[in-house]
């Protein structure tokens, strides 16, 4: 994420990693619930831009 903060295009990132578009939407989906979820949980605190 570091290296690339204006993000990297799905397509890009599957030929790369040699995943399929599918398999690389799936990750993200999967990465968004799981964000959703430990921000209802514990707050902001747990979010990337969060002061420890």
């Amino acid at each position: 994420m570091q290296q690339h903060p204006d993000g990297v295009r799905p397509e890009d990132l599957a030929e790369e990693t040699g995943l399929s578009l599918q398999q690389i939407e799936a990750g993200v989906t999967w990465r968004s619930i799981d964000f959703q979820h430990r921000h209802q949980q514990f707050g902001k605190k747990d979010s990337p831009d969060a002061e420890n």
